[in-house]
């Protein structure tokens, strides 16, 4: 099981923008030495600078972002009854270690999504029981303190509302095992998810297939509108580069996800039911 883990994680690396950047560079070190294999050392190098170009450029990220941003949008929906319950997703942590303070452990995508959580309680004091989601991203899943752990001491520390019972989910390793775990805790009961808006179309469809009944609670948006393009917009900048790579891992996640539900003979792949 881990290895099966750990080969999804370093194949869902590889094939994002920046993985391709990085397979092209290396494969056209290691065969430019040899005379005869310089022209496709060359291409490769080539490739690399395009893809690191296009991938970097402000509208190509965009682009790719706005549309799960989008779909997030139309998943929005009011509830019918009462909701007393509210998931939020961890978004990783930047070091397990305790030598750094809590908010320095977490990552802005945890961050924010706790502090949607927290705007989320008070302005519903229906909700009574928040659910914090995220274990250990390594393929074992253990560590000495989880994401969990942590998102929950920094949630004390900026003072939750007074009543909320805090649950911890601390067993999970990526989007998948956060369906799986909190479907036990949620079992029928409609509930709030708090997450970025890149994520949710991908975290909805999969708590659909577990027959869970979620009410997204989209944050964290990417996407920048710009009306008038300036050259600096097709400028390389890392920052568009990491968007670019969220988003084409939401998309093959998704697309993963919908071949293991069609592998199952569900319905097909790309069903207009949904």
């Amino acid at each position: 099981m881990y290895l099966a883990f750990y080969l999804k994680k370093v194949l869902g690396l590889m094939i994002v923008p920046s993985g391709v950047v990085f397979i092209c560079l290396f494969l056209g070190l290691f065969i430019w030495p040899l005379k005869r294999k310089r022209l496709l050392a060359r291409n490769l190098f080539f490739l690399a600078l395009a893809v690191y170009w296009v991938a970097s450029a402000a509208p190509l990220a965009d682009y790719m972002v706005r549309p799960l941003e989008t779909m997030a949008a139309r998943e929005i929906r009011e509830p019918t009854g009462p909701v007393d319950t509210a998931v939020v997703l961890c978004g990783g942590v930047t070091s397990y270690s305790a030598g750094l303070p809590i908010l320095d452990r977490l990552l802005p995508a945890t961050r924010v999504r706790l502090l949607k959580a927290l705007q989320l309680l008070r302005t519903h004091p229906e909700i009574r029981t928040l659910i914090i989601s995220g274990g250990c991203a390594s393929p074992e899943g253990e560590c000495a303190v989880t994401e969990a752990e942590l998102a929950s001491m920094w949630l004390q520390e900026l003072g939750p509302p007074e009543g909320v019972k805090i649950v911890l989910e601390k067993g999970s390793r990526d989007t998948e095992e956060n369906i799986k775990g909190i479907a036990p805790l949620v079992g029928k009961r409609p509930f709030y998810l708090v997450t970025s808006a890149i994520h949710v179309p991908r975290v909805i469809f999969m708590a659909s297939e577990r027959g869970l009944d979620a009410y997204p609670v989209p944050c964290d948006y990417k996407a920048i509108l710009v009306k008038d393009m300036h050259i600096r917009d097709f400028w390389p900048n890392p920052n568009n580069l990491a968007k670019t790579d969220m988003a084409a891992h939401e998309y093959l996640g998704l697309l993963w996800a919908r071949l293991k539900r069609w592998s199952r003979g569900i319905s097909p792949p790309f069903s207009t039911d949904e």
